[in-house]
């Protein structure tokens, strides 16, 4: 789903997402896996951050057809879950487990770009649609495991998007401006970006600590 205004998400309390913890692990039934295994097992990759933009797992149709199955070719589509203005990420208070972003996690927040081949987005940020596109990101509350936080898990505020690194970074997770600010109240285990974890800021990042 795209979003061509704007999305706000504010958080006022309670909690996202579970604890890394061995009896969460046995639940979800991923011990014995390797570390980078485990984290990125649907129970976990995907579940106790928030987004300011969308998803952005989504496919369109290429108009090809595979020539051995017969079946039609399906791409990664860069427009799924897109923010064509701004994001506001507001976390007032609470506590999320895993991590905040600005932008999608594999959703763009910039203005929308034909699906094609031959065409890869170009957001200009100096005219048209592109100077109305910014991701703010404020917290005041926690970000990462309160007891036994563990730097492999969470803990992290980003300005922009999660995205992927399997994914063209000219077509994905892109952001045009994005501001961090980190208030009063705020208790961040990890570590603070402008930026995206494999999400491209095409333009400026701002991060201000403290009143």
């Amino acid at each position: 789903g795209h979003v061509r205004r704007g999305t706000k998400v504010t958080v006022n309390n309670g909690t996202i997402g579970v604890p890394y913890t061995d009896d969460n692990r046995t639940i979800f039934g991923t011990i014995g896996k390797t570390l980078n295994e485990e984290l990125d097992d649907i129970h976990w990759l995907h579940r106790g951050n928030v987004y300011g933009a969308g998803s952005g797992i989504g496919k369109y149709k290429t108009g090809e057809t595979d020539p051995v199955s017969g079946k039609a070719i399906e791409a990664n589509s860069p427009s799924a879950g897109s923010v064509t203005h701004n994001t506001f990420v507001d976390i007032k208070g609470g506590t999320i487990y895993r991590n905040v972003y600005g932008g999608g996690s594999v959703a763009s927040v910039c203005p929308p770009f034909a699906v094609s081949s031959a065409t890869k987005p170009n957001p200009d940020a100096t005219e048209g649609l592109g100077k109305m596109s910014a991701n703010l990101v404020q917290i005041a509350g926690t970000i990462g495991m309160p007891t036994g936080y563990k730097n492999f898990y969470g803990g992290e505020v980003y300005g922009a998007s999660r995205g992927i690194k399997t994914l063209n970074p000219e077509w994905f997770s892109l952001s045009v401006w994005t501001k961090v600010l980190i208030k009063a109240g705020a208790d961040i285990k990890g570590n603070v970006y402008g930026g995206g974890d494999a999400g491209k800021v095409l333009k400026d990042t701002e991060v201000i600590v403290g009143d």
